[in-house]
């Protein structure tokens, strides 16, 4: 028995399932990358009208005024204190001057007080000298009066008529006499009792005791001796 081969059938060859499916996946998630990227982009561009979007974009702009605000009254703040500090630094100078001229002041015032107690020491000196010579002057016009006194009682004018111990002190007398010099001593201040009398041109003398009167007429000054 023949056998017979089979005829043989020519086939073209074909692509391989894997580039296949590779290509689709690609395709498939380029889409998917598309439509993703479409939807974020529409869900970004519509975030920014969202209240929430809005509420913090107000939050953000009132904090930027506060800190534009609080910038502004920090550099306010700043100049105030820098002209505070001017302000001190010309009290500071103001006071030091001050001060300097106080205590000029007071040197020059200390200097005057020490002249016027020199002064015044100096015036207590001249008081004091001056309480002396007053005393001294007392002094003299005391002994000047008690001459004065002693002379007036030692003294008896020409014409009087004198207690003798009351009126003048008691001793013996002279006078130069005169031409009508006349003179008596009684023992009575009415004259009864003539104890003596006597008329003289010239020079004479007289003792007087106390208790008698003793009367001139027309003589010299008496002067006890």
């Amino acid at each position: 028995m023949t056998m017979t081969r089979p005829p043989t059938v020519e086939t073209t060859p074909g692509r391989p399932r894997t580039s296949r499916r590779t290509w689709l996946v690609a395709a498939a998630t380029a889409v998917l990358a598309l439509a993703l990227g479409t939807f974020l982009g529409m869900r970004a561009a519509d975030a920014t009208k969202s209240p929430e979007y809005r509420a913090q974009a107000d939050k953000l702009e009132t904090t930027e005024s506060k800190l534009a605000w609080t910038e502004a009254a920090l550099g306010d703040a700043r100049e105030s204190q820098a002209d505070a500090q001017d302000t001190a630094t010309d009290a500071e100078d103001r006071l030091a001057t001050f001060q300097d001229q106080l205590a000029h002041r007071k040197d020059v015032l200390r200097n005057r007080e020490a002249g016027l107690k020199k002064r015044g020491a100096a015036l207590d000196d001249r008081a004091a000298r001056l309480d002396e010579k007053a005393a001294d002057l007392r002094e003299r016009e005391d002994e000047v009066t008690e001459a004065e006194e002693l002379l007036a009682v030692t003294k008896v004018p020409g014409d009087g008529s004198y207690e003798v111990g009351v009126d003048i002190e008691g001793g013996l007398y002279r006078s130069a006499g005169k031409q009508s010099c006349h003179y008596a001593v009684y023992g009575d201040a009415e004259g009864k009792e003539p104890l003596l009398e006597k008329t003289t041109p010239g020079s004479t003398s007289v003792s007087l005791r106390a208790g008698t009167y003793f009367v001139t007429r027309g003589c010299a000054e008496w002067t006890r001796q």
